[in-house]
């Protein structure tokens, strides 16, 4: 196995460090976006008790709605912190690639007018 030069290393620990915070930053900023919906939902599915004054929750269809929007958010928040922490990795690395194959290209051409 070929040995990894100092700039593939590099890259490989960023390409962890990416996967990491990325991940960290795209779920606490989903949860506070959900936990927001939540809270705004809960007086939604209150009411008054028309005899006793007492908060009941409704078995209302919107309030059973609600339970079923929150939880496919739920799973739609899995898969844009799995989608953001992952995605952009393979990105990098072909993009980085590129460049250094361009690069290297220009190179030659300006070597071969030299000779």
């Amino acid at each position: 196995m070929a040995r990894l030069n100092g700039w593939k290393r590099i890259g490989i620990i960023v390409s962890v460090a990416w996967i990491f915070s990325a991940g960290i930053f795209v779920y606490n900023k989903e949860d506070f976006l959900y936990a927001y919906q939540v809270v705004a939902a809960v007086p939604a599915c209150k009411a008054l008790d028309a005899a006793g004054g007492d908060a009941y929750v409704s078995p209302s269809d919107e309030c059973k709605q609600g339970k079923v929007d929150f939880l496919n958010a739920f799973n739609d928040r899995v898969l844009e912190v799995a989608a953001s922490a992952f995605i952009p990795v393979p990105l990098g690395w072909g993009v980085a690639y590129l460049i250094l194959f361009l690069v290297n290209w220009v190179r030659r051409g300006f070597n071969a007018v030299r000779r």
